[in-house]
């Protein structure tokens, strides 16, 4: 071991300067993909949300209210048995995180106010 201190003290030398030089640590790609699926083992309700929709335009008349779309995610998660599920609150966080180019607004329809998610639609 001790003939090979001056290697290994070089080789820290060698990996200090590219630490110093990329300003952090590599991230080798199976950690940054292990971290994405922990993401979305730990938050079924984000899970479900790019599984089954996506950033873009609404396709021909469908349209996608917030109230529907919070319906659409209480009946999976009651048919999934889940014990804690998002105030319709918390839920739209997860929208605007999961598709940060998802824009809210809001319309009338029959004098009521409907309030609509614009660029999401379901997966063709």
């Amino acid at each position: 071991m001790r003939g090979e201190l001056a290697g290994i003290f070089n080789w820290a030398l060698v990996e200090l300067d590219r630490l110093r030089n990329q300003d952090a640590f590599t991230k080798p790609a199976i950690s940054e993909a292990e971290k994405q699926q922990y993401k979305r083992d730990a938050n079924p309700a984000r899970a479900w949300l790019v599984d089954t929709y996506e950033e873009g335009e609404a396709r021909g008349a469908s349209e996608i209210t917030r109230r529907s779309l919070y319906e659409a995610y209480q009946a999976m998660a009651k048919e999934e048995g889940l014990v804690y599920k998002l105030a319709m609150a918390s839920f739209n966080r997860e929208v605007r995180t999961a598709f940060p180019a998802a824009k809210e607004t809001q319309v009338r329809r029959l004098g009521e106010a409907v309030r609509l998610w614009q660029h999401i639609r379901e997966k063709a």
